[in-house]
């Protein structure tokens, strides 16, 4: 927990209280638009990991601070082995929101749901850059995010092809 306690500081119990309300949310979604319990499951999943996203990335670092900085040039000093694990995260943090974001949009082609989700990482960054929160903005991570919601979401049509599809409304 303490781990937790650090990375949020004191907004951990905001995240910590932010799990019950999206069940309750799914749930009432799920109930108003007489939807399967697995399709309720699913689009209340990705809606929780888009707000897990936000909560890890656009949370303020514990120095805060008010100036603003920009990492244009992407993959720049990746000799370190945490330089290298940070690049790796990047696309593990938004992997699960493209398996979710494919499986939610079933009907769609592949390209729009990447597309479509592809913004989310542009629009952390953005606001990374505009608010006071103590974070750098990077082209590099904006990239990484988008790979990530494209391996997420190929994965998740592979997955179906080779399993058969989810369940529909």
């Amino acid at each position: 927990m303490s781990q937790f306690e650090r990375a949020f500081g004191d907004a951990a119990w905001l995240v910590l209280l932010s799990v019950p309300v999206l069940v309750a949310v799914g749930v009432v979604y799920g109930r108003q638009f007489s939807l399967t319990l697995s399709v309720t499951i699913v689009r209340t999943l990705l809606v929780a990991s888009i707000v897990g996203v936000l909560a890890v990335t656009l949370f303020p670092t514990p120095a805060g601070g008010l100036a603003r900085s920009v990492e244009w040039l992407p993959f720049t000093d990746l000799e370190s082995a945490a330089r290298r694990a940070q690049v790796l995260a990047n696309i593990a943090l938004t992997t699960p929101t493209g398996v979710l974001a494919a499986w939610t949009l079933t009907g769609k082609k592949l390209w729009s749901v990447v597309a479509r989700f592809s913004l989310l990482p542009l629009v952390i960054e953005l606001t990374q850059f505009t608010l006071p929160i103590g974070r750098v903005a990077a082209t590099e991570d904006v990239i990484l995010g988008a790979l990530g919601i494209l391996l997420g979401a190929t994965a998740q049509r592979f997955t179906r092809a080779a399993f058969g599809s989810p369940p529909r409304e």
